[in-house]
């Protein structure tokens, strides 16, 4: 398995563990103390446990919201890791960067200058901005070979990973329609029980806007604010594995399909 997300499983395993033990707390409201057993320490702490979880029963809702805003932020930082690794991976396989899809190629000088610019709002510094620089100059040599490119450049976004964000993402290296792409895999078709591209693409989509809506919903609560309960994480966790399954397996086909040492479309 990709170990981008081999990790990113990990973490959604440990946040469904969570949600677990969330519900464990729930159940445990509904068994009145016996009374029995004070002296022993588990009892008393047990006790303890349970009159807290008690007079917290109201606050959990809180403790779902803020995990769900990791899940957010940790699928964020997924797709960036994803596109850097298969842009690394390009780099590789073209060997050159005249070689490179046109797009990248567009997208690395106008990027890297973005961030050489604004080098703070991209979480960047002095060492990084030169960096940068000499990486594209060496790029744009024609007698170096290419070794690497300024991939954390072409994954830059100040926006949440909405669906054409996500989508606009990738098709600054090239890969284009990939909601369609994903719409065709067997997996997402799987996942909304149904036989028809169209409709798994249209599902995920609705269901990734959903799931970023829900997140900023809780980033600016406002009084109107419904807080996710476990059920409503689960879903969007079980979604957004299958989702990035899906997109692990699509890097992996665009970059094997792609020409090697060879100009790229």
């Amino acid at each position: 398995m990709d170990p981008i997300l081999q990790e990113f499983k990990a973490d959604l395993d440990r946040i469904r563990s969570l949600m677990d033990l969330i519900n464990c707390l729930k159940a445990f409201l509904a068994i009145s103390p016996s009374g029995e057993c004070q002296d022993d320490p588990f009892f008393n702490n047990a006790n303890t446990v349970y009159n807290q979880t008690k007079k917290c029963h109201a606050d959990t809702v809180v403790l779902t919201g803020t995990i769900l805003l990791y899940l957010g932020g940790r699928f964020e930082f997924f797709v960036r890791t994803l596109l850097e690794d298969l842009c690394d991976r390009i780099v590789a396989r073209c060997r050159s960067f005249q070689n490179l899809p046109k797009s990248m190629q567009q997208n690395l000088i106008f990027l890297t200058a973005e961030v050489i610019a604004n080098p703070r709002k991209y979480g960047h510094a002095e060492n990084g901005v030169k960096h940068f620089v000499n990486v594209l100059a060496g790029n744009l040599n024609d007698q170096n070979p290419l070794v690497e490119v300024n991939s954390k450049c072409l994954s830059i976004t100040t926006e949440n990973m909405w669906p054409d964000t996500l989508s606009g993402l990738f098709a600054r290296i090239g890969a284009k329609d990939l909601w369609q792409r994903i719409g065709e895999q067997a997996r997402i078709m799987a996942f909304f029980e149904t036989s028809e591209p169209q409709k798994a693409e249209r599902f995920a989509k609705a269901l990734l806007k959903d799931f970023m809506e829900t997140r900023n919903r809780i980033a600016h609560p406002s009084a109107t604010l419904t807080w996710p309960d476990t059920t409503k994480v689960l879903s969007f966790v079980d979604f957004l594995e299958v989702l990035t399954s899906a997109l692990s397996d699509i890097a992996t086909v665009y970059e094997k399909t792609l020409p090697e040492n060879t100009p790229a479309p």
